[in-house]
């Protein structure tokens, strides 16, 4: 048989016993934890907000350390390089004490450790490294630059020197062969280790020869048209000379030229360099020549009328007048006023000293004629012939008719000496 099942039509509910079902519901436990997560909603954004703004924060102070740092690294390198390129101790910036890399591994390691994040650390260290090579090869090009250009100074004033030395007189063929072999050896020192070209060591070479022969010729034959002539009549010779037809000494002896040096120094030159070389020193030489006679003449112009107002002043002076050093000075050259006593350059002489030491100074220039030599003998041994008006009391009348036969060149020294003359003017007068 079978045993009877009871089954219970009972629910559970939350109301008293009695009360009424309808209108009650039972409550969701998912809806229950979301209304307590809307309720934190507010909370959660705020510690959200706060957590991403930290992060933030964090970002921008790590920025800011990496970029102050590798602003540092820039300002100090720039300025690093700055200062090792002013430096004249070019030799020791790049190599030998190695300025640039003391100065490098000090910035570094002063700017890489001012940050302590070690990923900051690794990209400030990358910066630094990318910085310091450009910066390097800048200053190796303004170090390079530098070395080059004292090379080429330096390699300028040992060719000025050696052209200074071998174009001075005296100079032998030995010594100018010798100096012009330590040069071809530095040249092409020079050539092998690529910083000279063939063309620009052959073009110096020929210019320095070129300056050496120039410069010695000026000054040996520059005052001399002569030599200078001679000099083209060996370079006639040269082609003989170099075709062995003629020794070095028979050219020189055909030309007149006692100087195998000159002749050695222009045939280490192209023929038209030495040919234009003659012809400058020619003309240096037939300008120094007139110069030179031009001079001459106005020296013995200068002297000629010197003379002619010593010899007025001999036939005119009287033996009592003063004559004063200064009236000396301009009667006499410089030598022969020296040549006085102590005394007399101090306090000068009478006339009658005066005319004696005057009219001997004249004779022995040869300077004056027979007729004028006997016109001042007349006044030492006749002293009356020479007596003058007194100062002041000279006529201007015939003062200003001789002044005027002066000027048109028509007053004539006798009539000068004529004593009714001599009367009417004064000593003054015919100084002036």
């Amino acid at each position: 048989m079978r045993i009877p099942v009871y089954r219970s039509k009972a629910i559970s509910r939350e109301t008293m016993p009695g009360r009424e079902l309808r209108g009650t519901v039972r409550r969701s436990p998912r809806a229950e934890a979301q209304y307590e997560l809307d309720k934190a909603a507010p909370m959660l954004a705020a510690f959200e907000g706060v957590t991403k703004f930290a992060a933030a924060r964090w970002q921008a102070s790590q920025e800011a350390q990496f970029n102050e740092a590798a602003l540092a690294i820039e300002e100090s390198m720039r300025e690093a390089e700055y200062t090792l390129s002013k430096t004249k101790d070019i030799y020791n910036v790049l190599d030998g004490d190695n300025l640039w890399q003391n100065s490098m591994d000090e910035l570094r390691d002063a700017t890489i450790s001012s940050v302590s994040n070690r990923s900051l650390q690794r990209k400030l260290k990358y910066s630094f490294e990318q910085n310091e090579i450009a910066a390097r090869f800048r200053l190796r090009g303004e170090i390079d630059k530098k070395i080059l250009a004292r090379e080429q100074a330096a390699i300028a004033a040992r060719m000025e020197k050696k052209r200074y030395n071998l174009s001075q007189p005296g100079t032998t063929i030995d010594q100018y062969n010798t100096e012009m072999n330590i040069v071809a050896n530095d040249q092409a020192r020079g050539v092998a280790g690529g910083r000279y070209s063939i063309e620009g060591v052959t073009k110096a070479n020929l210019q320095l020869r070129a300056d050496i022969a120039a410069s010695y010729i000026q000054n040996v034959y520059s005052n001399d048209p002569d030599k200078a002539m001679q000099l083209f009549a060996m370079m006639d010779l040269q082609d003989e000379v170099a075709a062995g037809t003629k020794t070095p000494e028979q050219a020189m002896a055909a030309a007149g030229i006692d100087d195998e040096y000159a002749l050695h120094v222009l045939y280490n030159v192209e023929r038209g360099t030495a040919v234009k070389i003659i012809q400058e020193n020619l003309a240096t030489s037939l300008k120094f020549f007139d110069a030179e006679e031009k001079l001459e003449t106005e020296r013995q112009e200068e002297t000629n009328q010197r003379n002619k107002k010593a010899y007025n002043f001999v036939i005119s002076v009287q033996d009592g007048t003063k004559v004063t050093p200064k009236q000396l000075q301009q009667l006499m050259p410089s030598y022969a006023f020296e040549n006085l006593t102590d005394a007399q350059k101090t306090n000068g002489m009478n006339g009658a000293e005066a005319k004696i030491l005057l009219r001997d100074m004249l004779n022995n220039q040869f300077w004056a004629s027979p007729e004028q030599q006997a016109k001042m003998n007349e006044q030492i041994d006749d002293p009356a012939q020479g007596i003058f008006a007194a100062e002041g009391e000279s006529s201007a009348t015939k003062y200003s008719e001789l002044y005027g036969k002066a000027g048109a060149g028509m007053l004539d020294l006798d009539e000068l000496t004529q004593p009714s003359v001599k009367a009417l003017i004064t000593v003054g007068n015919i100084i002036s």
